[in-house]
């Protein structure tokens, strides 16, 4: 417990410096409802001009989106750690290494705290207030217990897996010394891959399959396509296995990069 208990100090930290910024929060609600509207009413447009070729009901588009911008803090790929990035840039990482814990975990508790924190002063409010808006914009309730509880498994899931992409892109800044190059690419391309742009239903059944052998299609796409009833019980079962099989995989990836990593790193100075 006692190894446990200093990376969940690290965390406590973490999500209390994050929960100060409610006036942030505030103007990022209000941005994600019209980012919301916006959508749903494109998606609208599109499904009225040609409803059979549509895959998902209006209410579960609806859904969708809502709990994209409500989580959207939790999986958005263009959000690194700066401060973190900034202590490789600087040398001051130099202070971790002093510390007697990790490096990898320890960083891994401060970006979940920093993406739990933002989403903690958000996420509520909006599903609230989603749930009371009229028919074809409102944000339906899960179509049973078992499918709510799916959800939050592969929510939670899915919250790791992103982390655990990330990580990697956060370490290479010790190869690479300027992030901003594989910042954007690998941003965009997540971002697009993981359905943050456009619901993986929506895309063409040949990028569709190919997705399917990514991690991508396994990360904010699932847990809402679970939640909106889009998947069945078995195929969310089995997108869960294939989730903890990724985490499975980029965790020690990133724990033997990080490795690598510090075998390299020269620090100098007084």
């Amino acid at each position: 417990m006692a190894f446990l208990q200093k990376y969940l100090t690290f965390f406590k930290m973490r999500i209390r410096c994050g929960l100060q910024y409610r006036t942030a929060a505030l103007a990022g609600i209000a941005t994600q409802f019209c980012w919301g509207f916006m959508y749903i009413l494109l998606y609208h447009a599109f499904r009225n001009s040609d409803p059979a070729a549509y895959p998902m009901t209006a209410e579960q588009t609806a859904t969708y989106i809502w709990l994209q911008q409500a989580f959207l803090t939790l999986f958005a790929s263009w959000q690194l750690e700066n401060d973190l990035i900034a202590q490789i840039k600087d040398g001051t990482v130099a202070y971790d290494l002093c510390r007697p814990v990790s490096l990898y975990p320890m960083w891994f508790c401060k970006c979940m705290a920093s993406r739990l924190s933002r989403a903690m002063l958000r996420f509520l409010p909006i599903l609230l207030i989603c749930g009371f808006l009229p028919a074809g914009y409102r944000m339906c309730l899960p179509t049973s217990f078992l499918c709510l509880g799916l959800f939050l498994l592969s929510l939670t899931l899915a919250f790791l897996l992103t982390i655990a992409i990330l990580m990697p892109v956060h370490i290479s800044v010790f190869f690479l010394l300027n992030e901003s190059g594989i910042r954007s690419v690998f941003a965009n391309v997540m971002d697009f891959c993981c359905g943050g742009l456009i619901p993986i239903p929506l895309m063409p059944a040949a990028l569709q399959k190919f997705l399917s052998f990514t991690p991508f299609l396994y990360m904010q796409n699932t847990p809402y396509l679970i939640y909106n009833g889009y998947l069945p019980i078995s195929d969310a079962l089995r997108a869960i296995c294939i989730q903890l099989c990724w985490l499975v995989f980029f965790i020690p990836l990133g724990v033997w990069m990080m490795k690598k990593a510090l075998r390299r790193t020269v620090i100098q100075g007084g």
